[in-house]
C-alpha cells in the first residue's frame, strides 16, 4: 500500500509539474489563446466603438472575454455585437468613479474588479520593486494564463491618443529576443516593446495589473 501511495504522489508531482510549464515555449511565456480570443471580439476595440478613452474598461472585457470562452466555452455577446459591446461599456462606467469614457487608472481598474465581479481577484504589482523582479512575477503568471494590464506613458509613441497614457493588456514575454508583446484595446493586433525601453514605455517599473476568475 505504502508503494501505492509513493507512486501516485510522485505522478501528481510529474503532473504538476509539467502543467507548471505548460504554457512555455523555448524562451516564451505566454496567455494560451489570449490573441485568438481576441480576433472574435472585434466589437470591444475602442476604434468601433467610438469610446477613444475606454482603454482600461475595454481591456477589461477582452479579459473577461477570454477567461469566459476558456472556462466555459462561453461566447459573450458583447464581445461580438456592437450594440450590447457599448452597453456593457456604459454599465461599467456605472459603478466606476468617473464618467462615461473618461480616463481611468489600473488602481480604479482594481478597485473595480473587486468590488463587481464577485469570485475574480486583482493584484497589482509593486511599482517600487525593480524591472527586472517584476518581469520575474510577470512571466509566472503569464505561463498561468494570466493576462496583465499595464499602463503606458502618455508620450509613447505607440499611444492612439496622445498626452494621455493608455492601457493595454501584455499576453506574451520571450526572455531570449527581450521583448514583451501587448494587445492594444484600441488597434487590436500584437505589439512589442523591448525590456530596454520598458522605463520610457510604461509609467513605472512595470506596475502591472493581474485580473484573474
Amino acid at each position: 500500500m505504502k508503494r501505492i501511495i509513493l507512486f501516485s504522489s510522485m505522478l501528481v508531482a510529474i503532473t504538476l509539474s509539467v502543467n507548471a510549464f505548460a504554457k512555455q515555449s523555448g524562451s516564451k511565456y505566454y496567455v494560451d489563446g489570449f490573441y485568438n480570443s481576441t480576433l472574435q471580439a472585434t466589437s470591444l476595440r475602442q476604434s468601433y466603438t467610438g469610446a477613444n478613452y475606454s482603454c482600461g474598461p475595454t481591456s477589461l472585457l477582452f479579459i473577461k472575454n477570454y477567461h469566459w470562452r476558456k472556462q466555459f466555452n462561453f461566447k459573450p455577446q458583447f464581445a461580438y455585437d456592437p450594440t450590447s459591446a457599448l452597453q456593457e461599456l456604459q454599465r461599467m462606467y456605472q459603478d466606476l468613479p468617473v464618467g462615461y469614457n473618461q480616463v481611468t487608472t489600473t488602481t480604479q481598474l482594481k478597485n473595480y474588479v473587486l468590488d463587481e465581479w464577485y469570485g475574480w481577484t486583482a493584484v497589482k504589482a509593486d511599482g517600487n520593486d525593480s524591472i527586472a523582479t517584476n518581469l520575474g512575477y510577470l512571466k509566472n503568471k503569464l505561463k498561468q494564463d494570466y493576462p496583465a494590464i499595464i499602463a503606458l506613458e502618455p508620450s509613447y509613441y505607440g499611444n492612439p491618443i496622445p498626452g494621455y497614457a493608455h492601457i493595454v493588456i501584455i499576453y506574451e514575454y520571450d526572455t531570449n529576443s527581450q521583448e514583451i508583446t501587448y494587445f492594444d484595446p484600441y488597434y487590436g493586433g500584437k505589439h512589442t516593446i523591448g525590456v530596454s525601453n520598458i522605463s520610457s514605455a510604461i509609467q513605472g517599473n512595470l506596475p502591472y495589473l493581474r485580473i484573474a476568475p
